[in-house]
């Protein structure tokens, strides 16, 4: 049996004079499927497998893709880390 596993990732990094480099990352596993499945997305998006949702990328609404996305996760992480370096640049300049 051939391995077929995927994964997506994203990583953002974030740096501040004062604060160091900070880093997001967002995963999304996945399976590569037997054959491409969907017309939405684009790149590996149809033959990308989501098991628990037993569909592709390229079968997923735009909504439905944002829930999950690698992307969404690394960049919401982010956003907090932006949120909270900046509270304590706040805090000690103030």
């Amino acid at each position: 049996m051939r391995q077929r596993t995927a994964r997506f990732l994203t990583v953002a990094a974030i740096a501040l004079p004062s604060d160091g480099i900070r880093v997001a990352q967002g995963i999304l596993d996945g399976m590569i499927a037997e054959e491409a499945r969907g017309t939405l997305g684009f790149g590996y998006d149809p033959v990308f497998l989501i098991p628990e949702l037993g569909k592709t990328l390229a079968q997923l609404s735009a909504g439905q893709k944002h829930l999950i996305s690698h992307r969404a996760k690394a960049f919401t992480l982010a956003k907090d880390l932006l949120r909270e370096m900046e509270f304590q640049v706040l805090r000690v300049g103030a």
